[in-house]
């Protein structure tokens, strides 16, 4: 018999005694979880191998989509993910980490990628350093 993301996981945190925010700990929002339980939310197969991994499940006893052996794939998941994380909460010492992280990263090139992000902050710093002259001066005058 085929579960149903939604089975597997509020049965199994039930069977743990864990509440729904205990279970999204450090993995995704309670929301994610209430979601995923009610059936109205899928989770990301990266964020479904975080739940069943803290509901003391193998991952690989499920079809989730992608390969865990792949460590290559599942560092550039997990990078992705902390990315979305990173410029949702507006954090930028997370996001310096994590360009720190993919630079020296043995999957992935990212000179050009970095050199873009450098290009990018560079300018927008730019932009704010003028607007704020701009401002004092029109303040002056």
């Amino acid at each position: 018999m085929l579960y149903s993301q939604a089975e597997i996981i509020k049965h199994h945190r039930q069977l743990k005694g864990l509440t729904q925010e205990q279970l999204a700990e450090g993995i995704c929002s309670r929301m994610h979880i209430v979601g995923a339980e009610t059936g109205r939310r899928k989770l990301s197969a990266f964020i479904f191998k975080d739940v069943l991994q803290k509901l003391d499940l193998n991952p690989a006893d499920f079809n989730i989509g992608i390969d865990l052996e792949d460590e290559e794939m599942i560092f550039l998941l997990q990078a992705f993910q902390d990315v979305k994380r990173y410029v949702v909460n507006w954090d930028r010492a997370g996001l310096l980490e994590l360009k720190k992280t993919l630079t020296n990263s043995k999957f992935v090139h990212t000179k050009t990628i970095i050199e873009r992000t450098n290009e990018r902050t560079n300018e927008r710093t730019n932009e704010r350093t003028n607007e704020r002259t701009n401002e004092r001066t029109n303040e002056r005058t």
